[in-house]
């Protein structure tokens, strides 16, 4: 479960959440909603640890933010993602790997079965730019 206790984050002067408690279900689908400015969006980049809250705590059972245990139960993608498109799938796959775990170990046979069997092996020697995003 996901709970924030106390939280606020001020930008500036203003105050966008101001002692936010809430939690948010391991089961079902929990949907976020408010007018433009209502912090919808500092509230996801403060679970994601994008940026972090100016008072207060956020779980994930139990877990604090900015844990590896946190970090290994969450992942988002903002509507403006950047991808290095410099990048091959594989190296990608490496990066983000190793931001989400400190004892990642690479084992690549395993990885190409994978991606094989989830039709993805064309993709993964080939840099991103020449991906199609639809």
């Amino acid at each position: 479960m996901l709970k924030l206790k106390n939280v606020s984050k001020k930008f500036d002067e203003k105050e966008v959440l101001s002692d936010l408690n809430t939690s948010f279900s391991n089961t079902g689908i929990s949907i976020i909603v408010g007018i433009n400015g209502s912090g919808k969006t500092t509230l996801l980049n403060l679970i994601t640890t994008l940026i972090k809250p100016d008072s207060g705590t956020i779980f994930i059972d139990e877990n604090p933010l900015g844990s590896q245990r946190y970090k290994s139960e969450i992942f988002y993608i903002p509507s403006d993602f950047y991808l290095p498109e410099y990048m091959t799938g594989e190296e990608y796959f490496l990066l983000i790997s190793k931001v989400y775990s400190n004892n990642f170990v690479y084992n690549k046979n395993y990885f190409y079965f994978l991606a094989e069997k989830f039709d993805l092996k064309s993709f993964l020697e080939k840099t991103i730019e020449t991906y199609s995003y639809g």
